[in-house]
């Protein structure tokens, strides 16, 4: 009976192999193989181009994913010391857009006075019309 270990890399090795055949992914793989083999893979040193050029693609990857779990685990950090503070922001940016949503936006600030009444977001006073936000 395989360990642990063992049905976890085949997961992923089997999960690896579906995403590799879905549909949003298939038709890329004819160009891919074209631009990494440069055309024919009948030649030994093309075999070998292919071969290293394929490994580039893999680093490339490899360290673009790595170094983006990384900035999402520093950020993820910085959030958590400042959760505090993060949640107050958040609740306040919330009411902000509630008060938006029912219109209290131009009471509070009283648009119509600086603006003119709108329809649509258009005003159009003795002024050349304008659009308001």
């Amino acid at each position: 009976m395989p360990d642990l270990a063992t049905w976890g890399i085949l997961a992923a090795f089997l999960g690896g192999l579906v995403s590799f055949f879905s549909p949003c992914t298939l038709p890329l793989v004819p160009g891919y193989l074209s631009v990494v083999t440069g055309g024919a893979v009948n030649e030994t040193s093309n075999r070998l181009k292919a071969l290293w050029l394929s490994f580039c693609f893999v680093l490339g990857f490899s360290v673009i994913f790595v170094a983006l779990g990384a900035s999402a685990s520093l950020l993820g950090q910085w959030l958590m010391a400042y959760r505090q503070e993060a949640n107050m922001a958040a609740g306040v940016l919330i009411v902000l857009m509630g008060l938006f949503m029912l219109g209290w936006w131009k009471r509070i600030f009283k648009a119509d006075r600086y603006f003119g009444p709108s329809s649509a977001g258009i005003s159009c006073n003795p002024k050349p019309c304008q659009l308001v936000l």
